[in-house]
């Protein structure tokens, strides 16, 4: 049907090339001949395609009949956004690939082996350890002074010949105390999460660099397999 139609269609052209270039070559000029398709699915052919046609494509002949030139249609605003979106996205596909290709050429240039990220990645964490080590210890002597402080001011409390003065420097002391191990244990907490964040970077460190070699290895082997292949053709084959 799909041929039928094409057939028909192009009958159709024929039969108004026919009726209108003589009419044309007679005003002089070497006017080209356009056809567009109607509304109604009629082709028509002349010098001028009507304005409410011009934008839905039209074909070109010369004085014999031959197409020279196919005239698309005009893009509808979705397809001009569907465009603009694609291109978009291609140029932001294209910045993530230069933004890859930069850290793996860093990575390549922090790390020669696996081994030496694992290095790294524990020297690091050694480091955050040896700092979270000491201030537990800072807290653990910290917890023992808050107990004599509480010991003293609740001996205080019970004291009538404590004075009021004395009694608030003992618990403006505790609450200083209180907040300095609230703090270092925050400080704690922090540390922990870096260290989460250290192996998780090291990780991803791991999986790329792995991934970067393999590829590397690939690259080798077709290259390897590429002399191989031209070796073992037979002259015959070459020629």
């Amino acid at each position: 049907m799909m041929k039928l139609n094409k057939l028909l269609h192009s009958a159709l052209v024929t039969v108004c090339l026919l009726t209108v270039a003589p009419t044309l070559l007679a005003a002089g000029g070497g006017k080209q001949i356009k056809c567009w398709t109607t509304t109604d699915g009629v082709t028509e052919c002349g010098d001028i395609v009507p304005p409410q046609y011009s934008q839905q494509g039209f074909s070109k002949y010369n004085d014999k009949g031959e197409k020279v030139e196919q005239v698309e249609r005009a893009k509808t605003r979705a397809e001009i956004e569907a465009i603009k979106h694609a291109e978009q996205q291609k140029q932001e596909e294209e910045v993530r690939r230069q933004k890859q290709a930069e850290e793996d050429r860093t990575l390549l240039l922090q790390f020669a082996r696996e081994e030496d990220i694992q290095v790294q990645r524990e020297a690091r964490l050694k480091s955050i350890e040896s700092v979270e080590e000491s201030i537990t210890s800072y807290v653990k002597s910290l917890e023992k002074n808050l107990a004599d402080l509480k010991k003293n001011l609740a001996d205080a409390e019970k004291n009538p010949h404590v004075k009021a003065s004395e009694k608030e420097v003992a618990r403006q002391n505790l609450a200083n105390v209180e907040r300095r191990i609230a703090d270092s244990q925050k400080t704690l907490g922090d540390k922990h999460q870096e260290k989460l964040q250290i192996n998780k970077q090291y990780d991803e460190y791991t999986k790329r660099f792995t991934e970067i070699m393999a590829r590397v290895a690939k690259q080798q082997e077709n290259l390897q397999v590429a002399p191989d292949a031209a070796k073992a053709t037979t002259p015959a084959e070459q020629q």
